[in-house]
C-alpha cells in the first residue's frame, strides 16, 4: 500500500483469488476517481484472475477507495 488503508476483507478476498488460481506474485493498483475505481495489474498477473479481482472491488469498492485529499 502506498496510500490508503484497503479493508482486511478486501485483501483476504484477493488473497483467496491468487490462491485459488496458483498466482505466486504480481501486483494490482486501484486508480482512477473516488466513484469510478479501475484496476491497473502487473504483469504477472495472468487474464485468467484479472476479472475475478475486478469482481473482488466491486464487492468492496466503499473500501478500497483511495482517501480523499482537502
Amino acid at each position: 500500500m502506498r496510500r490508503g488503508r484497503p479493508s482486511a476483507a478486501w485483501v483476504a478476498d484477493c488473497a483467496d483469488v491468487a490462491r485459488d488460481l496458483d498466482v505466486a506474485a504480481g501486483r494490482v493498483d486501484v486508480l482512477g476517481p473516488r466513484l469510478q475505481p479501475w484496476l491497473r495489474f502487473s504483469p504477472d498477473v495472468p487474464e485468467r484472475c484479472r476479472q475475478r479481482l475486478r469482481n473482488v472491488l466491486g464487492v468492496h469498492r466503499a473500501s478500497v477507495l483511495p482517501p480523499q485529499r482537502g
